[in-house]
């Protein structure tokens, strides 16, 4: 059984070209340097995603922040996992919930809105109100080199719900000032949605 599971990882690492990547993040965790480690762990999660290997790349990112909170470095593992958690949502499943839990259990429920928000991509559906304030609190809560992302993630979903007045709001005083891409960019063309 081990042997299939290592053929099954070893296609996508070597269409990645990331075996030997592979095989150096797995020896530096056992060597104890986990710093270069989880840096080796994350280049062969780009590797594999730029290659088409989303759900092995996942593995990898996961990988990492496990043994980031298993170093202490719990801080450090959480920005992994929200990484981890916003990849995971936008192709939707329900490991994004397991994801979330890691989270919680990193940070504590005293700063949960993290993960809150992580549920909150995905949870939607079910509870559009309740993920409309869990991302409220995430924008509230967030600093600001992570405040587009809770930002554009609000702004889309109240889009999405036809709540365009509240979308338009939500975009903040910044609105048609200079525009950049990634997050910022999400935002200004999810508000040309609600204008129109």
């Amino acid at each position: 059984l081990r042997g299939i599971a290592e053929a099954l990882i070893r296609g996508p690492l070597q269409r990645a070209g990331k075996v030997e990547d592979a095989r150096r993040a797995n020896d530096l965790l056992r060597a104890g340097d986990i710093d270069e480690a989880v840096d080796a762990m994350h280049d062969v999660a780009r590797g594999l995603q730029r290659a088409g290997s989303p759900t092995l790349a996942e593995q990898y990112q996961e990988w990492a922040a496990v043994s980031l909170i298993d170093s202490g470095a719990g801080g450090r593992a959480v920005d992994f996992l929200v990484e981890l958690g916003f990849t995971q949502a936008r192709r939707g499943g329900e490991v994004t919930r397991f994801t979330a839990q890691r989270i919680r259990e990193a940070l504590g429920e005293e700063r949960k809105w993290r993960a809150d928000g992580i549920e909150a991509l995905i949870n939607w559906p079910d509870r559009p109100d309740q993920a409309v304030e869990m991302l409220r609190t995430a924008v509230a809560e967030s600093m600001p080199d992570e405040r587009l992302r809770w930002q554009a993630a609000l702004v889309e979903l109240l889009v999405l719900l036809g709540r365009h007045r509240e979308a338009l709001e939500a975009t903040g005083d910044d609105l048609c000032t200079a525009l950049t891409g990634g997050y910022r960019a999400a935002i200004e063309l999810d508000a040309v949605d609600a204008v129109e």
